[in-house]
């Protein structure tokens, strides 16, 4: 009887272990599950080149209420709309008329990827941008 009582002990302490590191790993998966909206996002990986966090960053913020996003940094002057469809993990960028970027190939490239991406995927804080299971870009949450 002793030991069917320091069993149910044991087992009762591994249940409540397990239980706790659960919720500590649903904690953590919320907090890597951003939403697009309310968070600054910072280009990273463009076309599988990394950016160095040592040149100036590019943001990119997006606007749930209107749908809209802007790009600052080398990026600026990038906007436009989007449109994400969560179940399919579709995303589209509209972009508004190009604004003049003299001598930028960064902007161009950044452009390029925004009107090819055709769905995303979050990852641990990052904001994968694809076309065809293609990285296009890879852009992460920046603590605010």
């Amino acid at each position: 009887m002793k030991y069917l009582k320091f069993l149910l002990l044991v087992l009762a302490a591994a249940l409540m272990t397990a239980c706790g590191a659960c919720s500590s790993c649903e904690r953590a998966a919320t907090r890597n599950r951003r939403p697009l909206d309310g968070n600054a996002w910072i280009v990273s990986q463009l076309h599988g080149t990394n950016i160095p966090s040592t040149t100036a960053p590019t943001f990119v913020s997006f606007c749930s209420e209107d749908l809209s996003f802007a790009c600052s940094g080398r990026g600026t002057g990038i906007t436009g709309h989007y449109a994400q469809n969560e179940a399919e993990i579709a995303l589209r960028f509209t972009l508004d008329p190009a604004t003049s970027v003299p001598g930028s190939n960064f902007a161009e490239e950044l452009r390029t990827a925004f009107a090819t991406a055709t769905t995303y995927a979050l990852d641990g804080g990052m904001l994968l941008l694809m076309h065809e299971n293609r990285l296009l870009a890879v852009l992460q949450a920046v603590e605010e």
